[in-house]
């Protein structure tokens, strides 16, 4: 029996779906050397994450938080409380002034050491030899960060007295010395203080008194150099620099220090640390043969190298270059090519013809 074609059944039905089984358009293909590459992709998001690894590695680019404490008492804090005008007027005066921390086996013989508010307590025989032999040391502090320094001198801070120093009106805990005016006091008419501490009695002179006699500050020979030891700190602060008298006591004080631009001063603050033994004093070149000539040419050859930094920062782009390289030679494999969807068979051959005879 024959059936209607309208009553088919849907699965014996050909349906072509647009987009899905039509052919595609040649015009539309994408030649494979254009194609995106998933593994290249990711290749080059791991070498700019190993070069920002390398830089951040070696070269250690600081970054800020919010919850940083206050920098206090350190010397390029340009804040009330830090030692930027100090330091600044030393460099206008063409004074060689280094900040700290402080590696004692690269100290100089001939160089003067400033110590301002140490919170960590340096090595006091160290320092001490490095003054016998030539060195000028500052301490200024009135806490517990250079008591084993000022003990190994002799010294120990004790409380300032009540009613040492001539007070400000409306201005509590700082106070007025009246200094001799000799040595690095000179020109010095009063000397602003905040909360100062002061020094206990000893058998030698002070350089600066309180009122009652108390010692503040002292200035001795010790050996073939000196030390100034100042029982406060904050005479220079920038907030006290301001005080044409403590400015010119400070400018008096890195003046000896340098021995007028003449020494190198290795100026440490707050957390600045003093590492290491002290070399001493080499013997002159000509002094030395044998093996000793010979680790003496090593050693200068060796101290002859560019800076930490610079060091890092090579090694950062040399990481870097090498990344880039391993990119272009190893692109990795290309991602697979898409398939396209199924296509109509061909239509049938036709039947040739016959002509008519």
């Amino acid at each position: 029996m024959m059936t209607s074609p309208s009553r088919l059944a849907p699965s014996h039905r050909s349906t072509i779906t647009p987009g899905r089984d039509t052919p595609p358009d040649p015009s539309a293909v994408v030649p494979p050397s254009a194609r995106p590459r998933g593994a290249s992709a990711r290749w080059t998001r791991l070498a700019v994450f190993a070069a920002v690894a390398g830089l951040a590695l070696f070269v250690r680019i600081p970054v800020a938080t919010a919850t940083a404490e206050p920098p206090g008492v350190e010397v390029e804090n340009p804040d009330w409380d830090g030692l930027t005008r100090w330091y600044g007027a030393a460099r206008s005066a063409r004074i060689d002034v280094r900040p700290g921390p402080l590696a004692l086996d690269t100290l100089p013989p001939k160089a003067a050491v400033a110590l301002i508010a140490p919170e960590v307590p340096p090595p006091a025989d160290a320092l001490l030899r490095f003054v016998r032999e030539g060195g000028r040391l500052l301490v200024a502090d009135e806490g517990d960060g250079a008591a084993t320094l000022y003990g190994a001198l002799g010294l120990r801070l004790v409380p300032a007295p009540a009613g040492g120093v001539l007070p400000l009106p409306g201005v509590p805990g700082v106070g007025v010395l009246t200094p001799r005016a000799t040595g690095v006091f000179d020109g010095v008419g009063r000397l602003f203080v905040n909360h100062p501490a002061a020094f206990a009695p000893v058998e030698y002179d002070a350089a600066v008194r309180f009122s009652d006699g108390t010692p503040f500050a002292f200035h001795v020979a010790v050996g073939q150099g000196a030390v100034l030891a100042v029982a406060d700190s904050s005479v220079f602060i920038n907030l006290m620099q301001t005080v044409p008298d403590n400015a010119r006591f400070a400018a008096n004080v890195m003046g000896w220090l340098s021995e007028d631009g003449a020494r190198p001063v290795m100026l440490l603050a707050g957390h600045d640390a003093v590492t290491g033994e002290y070399a001493g004093v080499a013997p002159p070149d000509e002094a030395l043969s044998g093996p000793a000539a010979v680790n003496r040419l090593v050693e200068k050859l060796s101290s002859a190298r560019p800076d930490d930094p610079l060091i890092r920062i090579f090694v950062a782009l040399l990481l870097a270059a090498a990344c880039i390289y391993a990119l272009a030679v190893f692109p990795g494999p290309a991602a697979p090519d898409r398939r396209p969807g199924p296509r109509l068979p061909p239509p049938p051959p036709t039947a040739p013809r016959r002509r008519p005879r």
